[in-house]
C-alpha cells in the first residue's frame, strides 16, 4: 500500500506510511477520538496508515455518510503463509533464539495461557477484525464462529477496499476504482510478497502443517470468504 501511495502521490506531503514508533502509535490510539480525528484532518494527507491491534471501536470510525472523504482499506494475506513469514522474520531479527524451529514456535502459541503479543496470536486476522480488544482479551483457542462472523461483517460494512495479497492483480484495481489512484496495476508485478499463498509451504513438515491448520482455522475460513467477496470471482 505504501509503495502504491508513494508512486501515486510522488510527494511525502500527501501520504504518511510511518506515523512513528510503536510507542507513538499507542499514544495516538489512546487519544480521545475527537483529537485523533482532528490530527488526521489537520495533516493535509490523502493517505494515512496506522496499525490498530484490532478494529477501531464503534465510536472511533469516521462516519462515511457525513465524512465521505474518509475511506478505509485493509489487506489480507493467506494465513499459513503469513504465520510462516512471521516466524521467519522474527528469527531473522533475533526475536526468537536460533534454535527455535517453526514447530517449536507453533507449539508455544498453542500451549500459552494468554496472548502476550500479536506475533504469538492464533487466528490473528479474525482477532484483529472482530473487535478493538480481541487480540489480547480472548485466550488462545478462544476464537469462535461468532468472532468470524463479526470479522466478516466488519470487512463488508467498514472497508471500501479489501486487498487480497494472492489476488493483487485483480483486487488492486479497487484502488483505482474507489480511490482514483492511477497505474496501480502496473506496480503489482513488482510487489514483493506476490504469489499464490504457497511460497513457504514446501518447507513445512507434516506436524507443523497440522499445527498451522489448527492455529489458523478461523483465519482460513475468513480468508476463503474474503476471496469470494472481494476477489476476482466475488467482484466479477
Amino acid at each position: 500500500m505504501c509503495t502504491f501511495a508513494k508512486t501515486v502521490f510522488n510527494t511525502t506531503t500527501k501520504y504518511n506510511c510511518n506515523i512513528g514508533t510503536p510507542e507513538e502509535q499507542e499514544v495516538f490510539i489512546s487519544l480521545p477520538v475527537k483529537e485523533q480525528k482532528g490530527l488526521v484532518r489537520g495533516t493535509g494527507l490523502e493517505f494515512f496508515a496506522i496499525e490498530y491491534y484490532g478494529t477501531p471501536a464503534e465510536f472511533q470510525w469516521f462516519d462515511i455518510h457525513t465524512e465521505p472523504q474518509f475511506v478505509y482499506t485493509t489487506c489480507l494475506r493467506h494465513p499459513v503463509t503469513r504465520m510462516i513469514s512471521q516466524y521467519k522474520y522474527m528469527s531473522k531479527i533475533g526475536a526468537l533464539p536460533p534454535q527455535v524451529t517453526l514447530h517449536d514456535y507453533l507449539l508455544r502459541i498453542k500451549h500459552q495461557t494468554r496472548v502476550p503479543h500479536v506475533d504469538h496470536a492464533d487466528n490473528l486476522m479474525v482477532r484483529q477484525l472482530s473487535g478493538p480488544t480481541n487480540v489480547y482479551s480472548i485466550p488462545p483457542g478462544g476464537i469462535t464462529l461468532k468472532h468470524l462472523n463479526t470479522a466478516l461483517e466488519n470487512l463488508k460494512m467498514r472497508f471500501s477496499v479489501v486487498l487480497i495479497m494472492e489476488d493483487m492483480e485483480y483486487t488492486s484495481q479497487l484502488l483505482e476504482t474507489v480511490l482514483g489512484w492511477k497505474n496501480v496495476a502496473d506496480l503489482v508485478g513488482t510487489k514483493r510478497n506476490r504469489g499464490d499463498g504457497t511460497d513457504y509451504w514446501g518447507e513445512v513438515d507434516s506436524q507443523s502443517w497440522d499445527l498451522l491448520m489448527e492455529l489458523n482455522s478461523w483465519d482460513l475460513a475468513l480468508y476463503d470468504e474474503a476471496k469470494k467477496l472481494f476477489g476476482d470471482k466475488g467482484l466479477s
